[in-house]
């Protein structure tokens, strides 16, 4: 993005997609929207549903992604370019490293930076495109909210709202499903592996 007499010119999608992985960042509308880095707890917690997801999907036509995968999300009123922290697909429509058709789920976790967005306009554009199940997990208070696509409203109901006691269980895959606890489980130990 360049400064021409103060104001900021507008990058297209493919300038912002030959910055590669240089930054962490989104685009939305031509603008570039930089992340911060995740925290451990939010790491630990994506690291641990892409594997979920992975363990499903692996042998299947789908897939599971995580964090550095884009994903182009076009919706009436904005043109996105996002990286959701975990999400399954199952056309393999790609585009080089970014994914151009509608994951089936998304699961966003969030921070302090983030979590307006992911419960505003991420939301709404998800719903727009038709990605059937948007998961929402709070870090702080271990809750994850799951929303199920209303088809004919382009909006998200909320169905679920699990606490880390609970058992997840996909409203899109009848076998998907795994332990909270597991997911929040911090690990800590005094165990330390021998270093060589």
């Amino acid at each position: 993005m360049e400064l021409r007499n103060n104001n900021y010119v507008a990058l297209t999608e493919e300038e912002f997609l030959e910055m590669g992985d240089s930054v962490k960042a989104e685009y939305c509308n031509g603008q570039i929207i930089y992340m911060q880095a995740a925290s451990p707890t939010h790491e630990r917690i994506r690291r641990k549903i892409e594997a979920e997801f992975a363990k499903f999907t692996d042998g299947t036509k789908c897939s599971a992604h995580g964090a550095n995968v884009g994903v182009r999300v076009h919706s009436k009123y904005r043109r996105r370019i996002v990286n959701p922290d975990v999400f399954i697909e199952c056309d393999n429509n790609f585009d080089k490293d970014t994914y151009n058709g509608v994951p089936l789920i998304i699961v966003e976790i969030l921070s302090p930076a983030t979590a307006s967005n992911d419960e505003g306009n991420k939301k709404d554009d998800y719903a727009y495109i038709g990605v059937r199940e948007y998961l929402i997990i709070d870090q702080e208070q271990s809750i994850v909210k799951q929303y199920k696509l209303i088809n004919d409203f382009k909006a998200y109901a909320l169905i679920n709202e699990y606490t880390k006691e609970d058992k997840y269980k996909s409203i899109v895959f009848a076998d998907l499903q795994f332990d909270l606890e597991e997911i929040f489980k911090t690990e800590t130990t005094d165990y330390m592996p021998n270093i060589l």
